[in-house]
């Protein structure tokens, strides 16, 4: 295992600064074989990656917000034994990811913020899958997907008296995807509280849509090119209710179903 990371930026002014992020890694783990047995005549998993996250931020008395770039190339490359040939084979993944974030939250009043988002997000990547003898080669071309999505929250607090705050919160993100159904993701959020203790209680809907890994299930292991395009995300919807406790400054609980 062999990793780094750094980290430097710039203020501005009181209101804006700049910050870069960069970080990379270069791993390896040989498989050691089942309980009881020897390690395979060849097995070792090898991944790296590297990383670059920029970001441009402003905070003022009302407004708070950043722009963010991103990018993320990686790599495994799987070193393999086949039973069945007697034989070596390895399996190579390369990936590029890379995206945008653009988050701003305005105050609307002394009590009431919104908050409004931008995201964009390419990735893909290419899969082959190398043997002793090429004709036995599978290979999966560059794959990208992209997704872009626009997302607002409004909440407000309520002052109820004897230190006690009530905010309710909402807010919605849809998503455009290139290939799959684009999906609508709602979010609506509650907390009461006082200095020592709050309830809190939320729902939201998160969706996953498929990756290359998919793709080559589909168009090199199971010939049904396109196929993978008719898969749908998957979609979850989240509740929780939870409480949280602060009897001192140096002492916090929370608790939450």
């Amino acid at each position: 295992l062999r990793s780094w990371w750094g980290r430097s930026g710039y203020q501005f002014n009181d209101n804006w600064n700049a910050s870069v992020i960069v970080s990379g890694s270069d791993n390896w783990a040989d498989d050691l074989g089942p309980v009881g047995g020897g390690p395979p005549p060849r097995g070792r998993f090898n991944t790296s990656d590297y990383s670059v996250n920029a970001t441009l931020a402003n905070r003022s008395e009302r407004t708070s917000g950043f722009l963010r770039f991103y990018a993320d190339d990686g790599a495994i490359g799987w070193e393999q034994w086949s039973n069945t040939t007697n034989n070596w084979f390895n399996t190579e993944t390369d990936w590029l990811n890379s995206g945008l974030r653009l988050q701003q939250s305005i105050l609307l009043g002394g009590a009431t913020e919104l908050t409004l988002g931008f995201d964009y997000d390419s990735y893909g990547g290419e899969v082959w899958e190398q043997h002793a003898d090429p004709a036995n080669d599978k290979r999966l071309p560059e794959v990208n997907f992209s997704n872009t999505a626009g997302y607002a929250q409004l909440k407000h607090t309520f002052d109820l008296g004897g230190g006690t705050l009530l905010q309710p919160s909402a807010g919605a993100r849809f998503n455009y995807h290139n290939t799959f159904e684009d999906q609508f993701a709602p979010e609506l959020g509650v907390t009461l509280g006082r200095e020592k203790w709050t309830v809190f209680g939320n729902y939201t809907r998160g969706f996953n849509y498929a990756g290359v890994y998919s793709v080559w299930f589909y168009d090199v292991s199971w010939n049904q090119p396109d196929g993978y395009k008719d898969l749908e995300a998957e979609l979850v919807d989240h509740y929780e209710l939870g409480l949280k406790l602060q009897p001192s400054h140096r002492a916090a609980f929370e608790f939450s179903v």
